[in-house]
């Protein structure tokens, strides 16, 4: 037989129990996720998502319910606790509320084809105060999980719809006006069906993230083909620029030259600044107009007779350097092999060695030398040279 302690502790289990509930219960409720997704937002939803949000409502629901029956058992059981006089009879009818199916769910008129002439005209659906408590415990998971969820999903569907236009935006300049458009439709339409019905899958969203991808991916590789055709144009300017340099100085050096020497010196180039100047405007006139694709091609022919002149200018700028060099080289030695050909023999007396030397000294000492046939003379006195300091000499 139970005694009135046991109740006693009983009764406080089930205070207890539902306090927590209460609470937890109020914290659900009064959550601004509730309040949105429960509100304003729910007749906006649509298929996976609006049947998730209505289980969680109608779980919402039942949670009130659940409570308010549970309340209402606990203070029953309550009125049943016996006073200064011990009831049995009150115990066990506490017991049998607080552990028997006293939670009514449901009473439904029974049709009158489905009842004997004895049976009652309604049956009655009813649980322990147990099970409605592990019901509870069940709707309370399934109203705060699904609206988290859907929260979550709906907030991640804003964040993407953001994202988009956001893409989309940063590609306006390069677009035309109509992919732009269209690109702007399908972007709205997919957004819009994501935030009809977050829960859902959007593959429309992913091909249009792919488009996207693509999109920038080209304009990045426009951008960087022109901004190495600019590079390219740049390069060609300061090319012209140091051609037309490299020209006046050969010039200059060839024309010394030719003052000094006799011998034949290779062409300076001659090319039309102007002309090369304007086929290399022409070319970035395309990159200018957005088609940077011809303009390495362009580029490329345009250096071809740049290079040529280049490489005629160089050379006819070391041949210049190198004939005056030589010259200035075969006098020095000249000047030495007279010294010599004093030290070893008389000059003067000598008429084979002061011909050879008259006639090297004639070719280079002139105003214009003649380097080449000049060095060979020299070599022919400077042998003679040193013949004369030694007859064993090779001749």
């Amino acid at each position: 037989m139970r005694n009135a302690a046991e109740l006693d502790r009983a009764l406080g289990r089930w205070a207890d129990a539902l306090a927590k509930s209460r609470d937890s219960i109020s914290h659900l409720k009064t959550d601004s996720r509730w309040d949105l997704l429960s509100g304003p937002l729910r007749q906006v939803f649509s298929g996976r998502t609006a049947a998730t949000l209505a289980a969680a409502c109608a779980a919402g629901d039942r949670l009130s319910g659940g409570l308010s029956a549970l309340e209402a058992m606990l203070a029953r059981a309550r009125a049943q606790q016996p006073g200064v006089w011990a009831s049995a009879a009150k115990i066990d009818e506490a017991f049998a509320l607080l552990e028997g199916q006293s939670i009514i769910l449901s009473v439904d008129e029974l049709p009158l084809h489905e009842r004997g002439l004895l049976s009652p005209a309604r049956t009655t659906t009813a649980i322990t105060p147990d099970a409605a408590l592990a019901a509870m415990e069940t709707d309370f998971g399934t109203a705060s999980a699904g609206i988290a969820t859907i929260h979550a999903a709906w907030r991640a569907a804003t964040e993407t719809q953001k994202r988009l236009d956001a893409e989309i935006d940063a590609l306006a300049g390069t677009l035309g006006r109509a992919q732009l458009a269209a690109l702007r439709a399908e972007a709205k339409a997919a957004s819009n069906a994501a935030l009809t019905d977050p829960l859902a899958d959007h593959p429309q969203i992913d091909l249009l993230a792919q488009r996207l991808d693509g999109l920038r991916e080209t304009v990045a590789n426009a951008e960087t083909r022109a901004a190495e055709a600019r590079e390219a144009i740049d390069r060609a300017g300061g090319r012209l620029a140091a051609l037309g340099s490299a020209i006046a100085a050969a010039t200059q050096v060839c024309r010394m030259a030719a003052e000094s020497c006799a011998d034949p010196l290779p062409p300076v180039p001659v090319i039309d600044a102007a002309d090369l100047g304007a086929w290399l405007a022409r070319i970035e006139t395309r990159l200018d107009a957005g088609d940077p694709a011809p303009v390495q091609a362009g580029v490329e022919a345009w250096l071809r007779p740049v290079m040529a002149a280049e490489a005629a200018a160089e050379t006819a700028l070391t041949a210049a350097t190198s004939l005056m060099r030589r010259r200035d080289e075969a006098r020095g030695r000249l000047m030495a092999a007279k010294r010599k050909a004093h030290a070893v023999a008389d000059l003067g007396n000598d008429p084979a060695l002061q011909a050879l030397a008259e006639q090297a000294q004639s070719l280079l000492i002139g105003r214009r030398s003649e380097v080449a046939a000049g060095e060979v003379a020299l070599r022919k006195f400077e042998l003679a040279v040193e013949r004369a300091r030694s007859p064993l000499a090779p001749r």
